[in-house]
């Protein structure tokens, strides 16, 4: 069903971290040529983030609240996680006016959840619109905008990425999501469908952005030795 999908969201450091910026922020996204095919660079500049923070801005955003935390973390292994990333897709039928709206209440929705302190930008990417076969109608569809939600995974003083999107908590997070959609925009999040043996396209194309931003961060992690 729709959902926010943290599959391959917890980032080990900086390296990491700035791979999946790269990808995600506007900017930087026109410099550089993608492994997934669906990304049509023509309409990137139609691209926007919730904050509207440049690269270095995220960055900058990033560095500090990951130091910040670092002041009463009792957890300084190289491995931890010190960022997350959840990609969010608008609901079935949604308009790229309203999802302007409907992205600002999913941010005061993360923030609610994980902090204002810890969210770095939501960038949203329209960019990846493409039509496909429906496998169970036939039908031909568009796939969806989607965003990249990116904060710090603090809870008490502590990193804990583990604690913070565990299974509980990610169906919190998507039943208030779907509340907001039906009672402010009249549309469902959580539309009931099932992903079939491959996945929904949104899955799959999430499937094939991670596998990019493994690539880029392990030349990153390379590059810093």
């Amino acid at each position: 069903m729709a959902s926010v999908n943290f599959s391959g969201g917890k980032l080990h450091g900086s390296g990491e971290t700035f791979a999946q910026f790269r990808h995600s922020e506007r900017d930087e996204r026109l410099k550089h040529e993608h492994t997934n095919e669906d990304i049509d660079k023509t309409a990137t500049r139609d691209n926007w983030s919730v904050r509207g923070l440049s690269y270095a801005e995220m960055q900058a955003r990033y560095t500090a609240r990951v130091a910040e935390v670092d002041k009463t973390a009792s957890n300084h292994r190289k491995d931890r996680v010190t960022c997350v990333c959840a990609v969010v897709p608008v609901p079935e039928g949604m308009t790229d006016g309203q999802a302007r709206d409907w992205y600002r209440d999913v941010w005061d929705t993360f923030e609610r959840h994980y902090g204002a302190d810890n969210m770095i930008d939501a960038c949203v990417h329209v960019d990846e619109k493409h039509d496909y076969i429906d496998p169970d109608t036939k039908e031909t569809r568009t796939s969806r905008t989607h965003a990249h939600f990116y904060f710090v995974p603090e809870r008490d003083g502590n990193f804990d990425a583990k604690g913070i999107i565990s299974r509980a908590e990610m169906k919190s997070l998507n039943r208030e999501l779907d509340t907001i959609s039906r009672e402010r925009y009249g549309l469902r999040f959580m539309d009931g469908t099932q992903a079939k043996s491959r996945g929904t396209v949104e899955h799959m194309k999430q499937r094939s952005e991670t596998a990019e931003l493994e690539i880029r961060a392990e030349r990153a992690r390379t590059d810093a030795r």
